[in-house]
């Protein structure tokens, strides 16, 4: 197993970079693989059963999106108005503890906001691709998959390859590797939660105008309430702390999203989960809006065979 890692983290740090000095990615909105076993944009514990895939399609739309201050006038740019954005997600559980991802994002619509008097905003691409992204879940303990109570730990290692368009903020402009644990609390069938906390490695820092993106802390605080058989609501809080000491601690480096979202079983391995978010603070990518859809494949473990019963011996007479 480390073997593999290690050949995909090769592979992906060979891959060609370029360094771009007025370029950050905004995109903070990153759905995961694995359909109902995580929450609107975080990761939960559990993984797929031995052998089973996964699928994913979701949408979402972010409303003034990227803004900067220009520290001499007081002014406050709009950058990025409008984006929205596609991820096509898919998943693999093996051995009924681990569980290989891929997502591949792509944006289908962006708009600068309003031109400064002061400030030349940069002329971005209407739309463009993103940053490839590969996860490897290991599930470290937990309940067995058909329980559903009890603590679960998890660890995750997320590599992004440098696919995306830099110059239209839809990319890292390097590769990155953030290794993630997420501690999972199921406390019945209808109610779980989960705390998570990563560290994002960056090859090369990226800046624009004040925004300076280096390696962060990443962390999230969810919930799934679950309050019928086909319907539950799920509650999101995550953001990024920046980790290099050189970098000032402003809000415009510490995205922070709150994220509201219903989700619909439509049948036993099929859902759709929707919702709304807000950015939290005026960090990259912290939208004052956004809006999210998104439709999921994700099959259960099979049910448990039932005991035979058992015949009660014949009484001698």
């Amino acid at each position: 197993m480390g073997r593999w890692i290690r050949g995909w983290l090769f592979l992906v740090l060979l891959l060609p970079t370029q360094a771009w000095a007025q370029a950050v990615p905004v995109q903070q909105f990153v759905p995961p693989p694995g359909g109902a076993f995580n929450y609107a944009m975080s990761q939960g514990t559990s993984v797929l059963p031995h052998l089973k895939p996964g699928f994913g399609l979701h949408f979402n739309y972010a409303y003034d999106v990227l803004n900067v201050a220009n520290r001499k006038t007081g002014e406050n740019v709009q950058l990025l108005e409008h984006q929205l954005t596609a991820d096509l997600t898919m998943a693999l559980g093996l051995i009924d503890a681990l569980e290989l991802g891929l997502a591949m994002p792509a944006t289908l619509y962006q708009a600068e906001g309003d031109p400064s008097l002061t400030l030349d905003p940069r002329q971005f691409g209407v739309a463009a691709l993103g940053d490839l992204r590969i996860y490897v879940k290991w599930r470290v303990i937990g309940p067995e998959p058909r329980e559903d109570k009890g603590p679960s730990l998890s660890f995750l290692a997320l590599f992004t390859a440098p696919t995306g368009s830099v110059e239209d903020l839809n990319g890292n402009g390097s590769a990155t590797l953030e290794p993630r644990f997420t501690y999972e609390q199921f406390i019945s069938r209808d109610f779980r939660f989960a705390l998570s906390v990563g560290y994002r490695i960056r090859i090369e820092r990226q800046e624009l105008f004040n925004i300076q993106v280096g390696n962060e802390f990443t962390w999230a605080v969810s919930g799934e309430y679950r309050f019928t058989d086909e319907w539950s609501l799920i509650a999101d809080l995550a953001g990024n702390v920046s980790a290099d000491p050189e970098i000032a601690a402003q809000s415009e480096e510490h995205p922070t999203e709150l994220m509201m979202a219903a989700r619909w079983r439509v049948e036993k391995a099929h859902m759709l989960t929707f919702g709304l978010g807000r950015g939290l603070t005026t960090g990259y990518g912290s939208p004052a809006l956004r809006f999210f859809i998104g439709y999921n494949y994700a099959p259960h473990p099979d049910p448990e065979p039932p005991m035979p019963m058992r015949r009660a011996p014949p009484v001698a007479r």
